[in-house]
């Protein structure tokens, strides 16, 4: 729209947004849960593990946010979580949809299309048509 307020309502919530990435500080997964009203963050129902779906799910509004407003900080943070998936995938392909919290491994060996791990899939094929099919390391992780 061109309209400066849009703008600065997403660098608001993207600045709470940020606190979910903050407490996974080797990873840069995402916690589940955050309040963006007191900041307050905490873990879902898989305790201190994350889900493939979760921490795949914000990178091209996150990488948008970056290139909108210049500040870099959305972009770092969630191509930090991405880069720890494929190093955890090990160029596996297809991947568990259950991550430990605070090291790049997985905590099963069940892969879902669907729930829990639909989004990551997603992502990987828009991130490399964001970029202008520059970043092919999305193609095959």
């Amino acid at each position: 729209s061109g309209r400066n307020t849009f703008l600065e309502k997403a660098r608001d919530l993207g600045n709470r947004l940020l606190w979910a990435f903050e407490y996974n500080d080797g990873t840069g997964f995402p916690v589940p849960l955050v309040d963006v009203g007191t900041g307050e963050v905490g873990m879902g129902w898989t305790g201190s593990q994350v889900l493939l779906a979760e921490v795949g799910t914000l990178q091209l509004e996150f990488r948008y946010l970056s290139q909108h407003t210049g500040d870099p900080r959305y972009q770092e943070a969630v191509d930090k979580a991405m880069h720890s998936i494929v190093a955890a995938s090990q160029g596996r392909g297809l991947v568990p949809y259950l991550l430990e919290g605070g090291a790049p491994r997985f905590a099963n060996n069940k892969i879902s299309m669907g729930a829990m791990g639909d989004t990551y899939y997603e992502y990987l094929l828009k991130m490399y048509i964001q970029t202008g099919k520059t970043e092919e390391e999305w193609l095959s992780p």
